[in-house]
């Protein structure tokens, strides 16, 4: 988020948040607690070991055109899984176009808090 403070109060703004009397930086943490309220709400898995091939009708675990798919049935959490799934991130066509810099060392931490941190841990 620190790259893009304003994207983010923006966000913050169309989310409904009252945002009046807020710095760039307190609305845009004010987006992200928004944002964690919704995933609740609806009931979006926090973490990605949380999902299985029935928690959605278009999940794919499990299946898919190669063996990267095949393989991987559960989502383990595992530091083997989160090797694997950053090398995915890694190689996929929209990871070029993140306003900052993906490298191995960058992205591993972020897939493991995706799989095995608290959603609370991100709010200050």
């Amino acid at each position: 988020m620190p790259v893009a403070y304003q994207r983010f109060a923006d966000l913050a703004d169309v989310m409904g948040v009252d945002t009046h009397g807020m710095t760039p930086v307190q609305a845009a943490e004010a987006a992200l607690a928004a944002a964690i309220r919704l995933l609740r709400d609806v009931g979006i898995p926090e973490k990605f070991t949380s999902v299985t091939q029935d928690s959605y009708s278009k999940n794919r675990l499990g299946q898919g055109p190669t063996k990267f798919y095949e393989n991987a049935k559960v989502i383990t959490g595992d530091a083997a899984d989160v090797d694997r799934i950053t090398r995915h991130v890694l190689g996929d066509a929209c990871t070029p176009g993140n306003p900052k810099e993906c490298t191995f060392e960058t992205v591993r931490p972020v897939v493991d808090h995706c799989m095995n941190g608290d959603l609370d841990d991100l709010l200050s």
